[in-house]
């Protein structure tokens, strides 16, 4: 148990199996560090209860209009739009020709203009210190979510000086990057023209004002949308977005340079499977049939987060998989122990996208979950599977990813903290002969 909480952590496929009509109950994690730091009762990720509910719905139906999925009408402009900030970062790696760099700079850049582009019709350059700074927030920020650990066990540590280091710094992060986001949604609020919306902030005001114009859905007079709420939306997605295909690239960029056979393979989409297919089709094939395979094993083996957020408590006692769960049992899935499972994967440390793939269609087995499950899955991962491959693909096309002469091999243990990271590492790349154009 943590303190006077107690936890359960399910580590098999049975998770599953949840009966959800017996799971109903918000947990409150109010007593933890990083929701006191980042206002508990806010945003989508610590907020709970009615204010979470509709709040995501009303996220889930923006992100269908602003992120629709691969396939479906508006995707291809997307798609389109995602290109232009990867072409972006793929000029930024032709510096590296004859030389080493690390890339994850380069990539955090790229991955902060397609989410500031849709979220709220932001981009940055390469020498834009506005980004530099938030960049910098961000990341001391997920280093010492890690540090502020003690102050979840004993709350009283957030007055002890020495002890309380941590949680003062996160707390002062915090607010810088709330004054970022907070000028970005005023600035909207100014220019925003009446019946154009121009991207999930002009949403998100004009629910604001006609929320407020319907009057206060809840008792005690405050209102779901406000500007503080969307203030903490707007943080929750974006340092979620980007640490998420940043981290995820580094693994797979790391993965690449460590078995170049599979550089070839994502090359040479068709050699996923047995089937031949001329060569025109081959080309529909790498939009379609072979995008998700391609990127799947990455997700599955280097996902960032091994544990899932706490799942809504048991309102009374249940059994799931043969063990007794008291109510108000706060449950946890142990996400890399189902993913490394040899009961549900077939020699689970292999990179094998062909386990994606049923009679040449894509297959996503119940246990494959590297954005939770649950009703708190993650609102972006079909955005998030997208840009990942589309920077992959990309970069493998145009490069050969390898190491600099006299460079060690780089470990694949990284380090675990709020999120499971990288070491760095340095890349060199060599330019490919063109035998074919980027994805486009």
């Amino acid at each position: 148990s943590r303190g006077k909480t107690t936890t359960a952590r399910i580590s098999s496929g049975s998770v599953t199996d949840f009966p959800r009509d017996r799971f109903a109950c918000p947990p409150q994690n109010s007593h933890l560090a990083s929701s006191q730091i980042a206002a508990a009762t806010r945003g989508i990720v610590n907020s709970a209860g009615a204010l979470w509910r509709e709040q995501r719905a009303f996220l889930h139906r923006v992100f269908r209009d602003f992120v629709p999925r691969h396939g479906r009408p508006g995707s291809v402009a997307l798609e389109q739009k995602m290109q232009v900030h990867i072409g972006e970062f793929l000029a930024s790696v032709d510096s590296f020709e004859g030389s080493s760099s690390q890339v994850r700079h380069s990539i955090a850049r790229a991955v902060s203009s397609i989410l500031g582009s849709f979220l709220m019709s932001v981009t940055y350059s390469s020498r834009d210190s506005k980004f530099e700074q938030l960049l910098a927030l961000f990341e001391e920020g997920f280093r010492l979510l890690t540090l502020a650990v003690p102050v979840n066990f004993i709350p009283a540590l957030r007055y002890v000086p020495g002890s309380n280091w941590a949680y003062r710094r996160i707390k002062r992060n915090r607010r810088k990057t709330a004054d970022y986001f907070r000028r970005i949604a005023d600035a909207h609020r100014l220019s925003y023209v009446e019946g154009t919306v121009r991207d999930i902030v002009d949403a998100y005001l004009v629910q604001l004002a006609h929320d407020k114009a319907r009057g206060p859905p809840d008792r005690d007079g405050s209102s779901y949308f406000s500007e503080e709420q969307l203030v903490q939306v707007l943080m929750d997605i974006f340092s979620a977005g980007l640490e998420t295909v940043t981290s995820t690239l580094e693994w797979a960029i790391l993965f690449l340079v460590r078995h170049p056979d599979v550089q070839e393979r994502l090359l040479f989409p068709g050699k996923l499977s047995r089937t031949r297919e001329p060569k025109s089709l081959q080309k529909k094939l790498i939009h379609s049939t072979f995008r998700e395979p391609m990127v799947r094993p990455f997700f599955r083996k280097h996902m960032l987060l091994k544990e899932s957020q706490d799942h809504p408590l048991p309102r009374s006692d249940v059994e799931l998989a043969g063990y007794h769960i008291p109510a108000d049992t706060h449950v946890i899935s142990n996400l890399w122990a189902i993913h490394m499972d040899t009961e549900l994967w077939h020699e689970p440390e292999l990179f094998n996208p062909g386990r994606f793939l049923v009679n040449g269609r894509v297959h996503k087995p119940d246990f494959f979950m590297p954005f939770s499950v649950g009703r708190r899955m993650c609102l972006g991962n079909h955005l998030t599977q997208t840009e990942v491959f589309l920077f992959l693909s990309n970069l493998v096309q145009r490069y050969s990813l390898e190491l600099p002469p006299g460079e060690n091999l780089p470990s694949m243990d990284g380090h675990v903290a709020v999120s499971h990271t990288p070491t760095p590492f340095k890349l060199k790349v060599t330019p490919r002969a063109p035998l074919c154009k980027a994805v486009a």
